[in-house]
């Protein structure tokens, strides 16, 4: 079974991770933790067990990188997605979500 993280990189922050499996059921929601061993770790351990875990990440300056090597370190693919696209994803999401 295929897992998906997608993590909300941050520079001065926690970080956030979100986690779905391949029906894109949501498994963990905002998942706070830091670019530490233990806390790396600590989330590791809460995902379910599987092979294949696809770690889904914007690059924040350089703090995408310690984390990129420690789940490709830990089997997991890391796919980059380019801050353009985000933006447009995230304008298009602003623009068709209704708030009233």
């Amino acid at each position: 079974m295929r897992i998906h993280l997608g993590i909300d990189v941050a520079c001065r922050a926690s970080h956030r991770a979100t986690c779905t499996d391949a029906t894109g059921q949501v498994l963990i929601s905002g998942r706070r933790f830091t670019t530490t061993a233990e806390d790396l770790e600590r989330l590791w351990a809460i995902l379910p067990a599987t092979d294949d875990v696809l770690v889904v990440m914007e690059p924040t300056r350089n703090a995408w990188v310690p984390l990129a090597a420690w789940f490709q370190d830990r089997g997991a693919t890391v796919v980059l997605v380019p801050p353009e696209q985000s933006a447009d994803l995230r304008d298009y999401y602003n623009k068709h979500t209704k708030n009233d």
